[in-house]
């Protein structure tokens, strides 16, 4: 009974198949069979087909390795450019701060000769205490920036 039954879905799936399969050649054991010609043909239109979705990808992955790769460079020309750009600004933000500073103990020490020669000390005198002051060499005394 089972061989029967596995006979006959067989008969029917091959009679289902049969539009699909070539009318010009027949296996001996009855069995309709694709044509060589035409498996061979489909069989390269498939390859072909394959290899031209295969050369896509690939054009496709080289092009955004290539992208990948470019962004990956501007990315780092940005980063070094900031960088740089950032160590110019301190450098200017130092040269500033100092002449900032020095302008003031320079305005503070002019105060001070002004104060000293109103005091009654000499223009020279008053520079010479300012110095010793300003070096620390006067003990109790100081000035204050």
């Amino acid at each position: 009974m089972r061989i029967q039954f596995c006979t006959a879905m067989l008969d029917e799936s091959v009679e289902a198949l049969r539009p699909h399969f070539s009318q010009e050649g027949v296996c001996r054991r009855g069995f309709w069979c694709m044509a060589a010609t035409e498996r061979a043909e489909r069989e390269k239109i498939e390859a072909q087909q394959k290899a031209e979705r295969e050369a896509k990808a690939a054009a496709e992955k080289a092009e955004q390795e290539k992208n990948a790769a470019i962004a990956a460079e501007r990315h780092r020309q940005e980063e070094l450019e900031a960088a740089r750009l950032a160590e110019q600004k301190r450098i200017a933000d130092e040269e500033a701060r100092r002449a900032a500073d020095k302008e003031h103990r320079r305005t503070i020490n002019r105060q001070a000769i002004a104060d000293l020669i109103e005091s009654g000390l000499s223009q020279e005198m008053a520079e010479k205490a300012l110095i010793a002051i300003a070096s620390g060499k006067v003990s109790a005394v100081s000035i204050k920036y």
